[in-house]
């Protein structure tokens, strides 16, 4: 009679993108993973792509003959408020995404694994009957490889593998 093959879900979370993945354990002391479902972080950096470009002076986008004047204080761009905005959208995002996950992982609870500056703004996203389901960690594993995640024993220890 063959064995069950156990799996177990996992999402690794950052303020770009968050990754949902199944692992499988393998022969040795590998995981075998599969990303199965990810969304970006659509707001980063919105606000300065929507900037004009005022390095040659008001009312000229980079051209000759600017009167030499930049952007004043008006024009600085308060990036720490930004930054938290941007975080705090995505982080809302990430919640309801992570809400839907049942459909993606057969009702499995789900560790997520968010970087240290996300992980907070996550946990305040998340409502008490959305975070039942949800194991949140510390870990800023969302741009590793997945070769180094495979063998990463953070992630080995915290998945239910027997």
């Amino acid at each position: 009679m063959a064995q069950a093959t156990h799996s177990s879900a996992i999402a690794l979370v950052d303020n770009r993108v968050a990754k949902l993945l199944i692992a499988q354990p393998t022969q040795g002391s590998a995981l075998d993973l599969r990303e199965i479902a990810s969304i970006s972080n659509e707001h980063a950096g919105e606000h300065q792509r929507n900037r004009p470009d005022m390095a040659k002076g008001p009312g000229k986008r980079s051209a000759e003959g600017g009167s030499g004047v930049v952007g004043g204080p008006h024009m600085v761009n308060d990036a720490h408020g930004t930054e938290e905005e941007e975080t705090r959208r995505f982080a809302r995002e990430v919640a309801a995404w992570l809400a839907d996950r049942s459909e993606r992982t057969d009702g499995q609870r789900l560790h997520v694994f968010a970087s240290r500056n996300f992980l907070g703004e996550l946990r305040k996203q998340l409502d008490g009957k959305n975070a039942r389901h949800v194991e949140l960690s510390d870990g800023e594993y969302a741009q590793m490889p997945q070769a180094e995640l495979r063998t990463h024993s953070a992630i080995r220890d915290a998945l239910p593998f027997g």
